[in-house]
């Protein structure tokens, strides 16, 4: 696996057959392969991951506890979100103003 400069931590061992999920988005790679393994458990064991620039272990990609990788996640999910009421708001207003 390649490993970036600006990534932190330390890499897993990566003994026998490796897949690798990735995508664009921040949360649907961790999120797929964590249902698939829900339901594959006796044949899939989760090694370790990077997220955010950050090489997690597979305790810490397992642990349901907030870290300051995901904490960081959320205040990007949170702004987001108040950017889409922000917009929600602009059309609402523009609509307001056609009818008066």
């Amino acid at each position: 696996m390649a490993r970036c400069e600006e990534d932190e931590g330390e890499m897993p061992v990566l003994d026998g057959e490796i897949a690798i999920v990735c995508g664009t988005d921040l949360i649907a790679p961790a999120r797929g392969i964590y249902t698939f393994y829900n339901t594959h458990k006796d044949n899939l064991s989760i090694v370790g991951g990077i997220f955010e620039r950050a090489i997690l272990n597979a305790a810490e990609m397992m642990s349901s506890r907030p870290s300051h990788h995901s904490r960081r996640s959320m205040v990007k999910f949170v702004n987001l979100i108040i950017h889409q009421f922000q917009r929600f708001a602009v059309v609402v207003n523009e609509i307001a103003k056609v009818r008066n």
